[in-house]
């Protein structure tokens, strides 16, 4: 039995989200090594909305923020390009790229638009507060519990599998560039 959350579309509504507000030059941030359980589905997500919307994704989009052992690695100088708006693929790394940001006198929203995911508790911490992605933990604890409890009480019934989503954070780091981005 398991029980997961929708990341892979959670990142494909965040970058249409984004998409929306009239950005085109968008940079995914995070772990894209075969090693993380999360990071190619999200990238593979990220990759789908960005194509759908006729921008062909290289490696120019792409910052990894963490080392093939999982340990952040994201720093100033893998900043060569900023683009209108960061996509991160946690709100730890979104945070971090904040303070990044603000080092180098680059502001946000003004400058640049970042959201993260998962809506860890550093997104609404930081000034300005990070537009995310909300994991429904109280739905996921919830249905771990229930199955666990289903399969005591039906040991042998079919395995199942529960895929909860979730929703965007509106937020205070993400800035509208066009009024109707159909117009580009």
């Amino acid at each position: 039995d398991t029980v997961l959350s929708d990341s892979y579309y959670g990142m494909y509504t965040l970058t249409n989200y984004i998409l929306q507000k009239g950005h085109r030059d968008i940079m995914f941030v995070g772990a894209i090594h075969k090693n993380t359980c999360s990071g190619r589905p999200i990238l593979l997500a990220f990759v789908r909305a960005m194509m759908e919307a006729g921008i062909l994704v290289t490696q120019n989009h792409i910052l990894v923020d963490r080392d093939e052992n999982g340990h952040y690695a994201l720093s100033a100088s893998q900043l060569s390009h900023i683009p209108t708006a960061f996509i991160c693929s946690r709100d730890s790394s979104a945070y971090q790229l904040l303070k990044i940001l603000k080092e180098k006198n680059i502001r946000v929203p003004e400058d640049v638009s970042i959201t993260g995911f998962d809506d860890y508790i550093l997104s609404s911490l930081c000034t300005p507060k990070i537009t995310t992605y909300s994991i429904d933990v109280a739905k996921l604890t919830d249905s771990c519990i229930w199955l666990l409890l289903d399969r005591i009480a039906q040991p042998d019934r079919p395995l199942r599998h529960i895929v909860i989503s979730g929703k965007i954070m509106e937020r205070d780091s993400v800035r509208t560039l066009l009024t109707n981005p159909e117009s580009r």
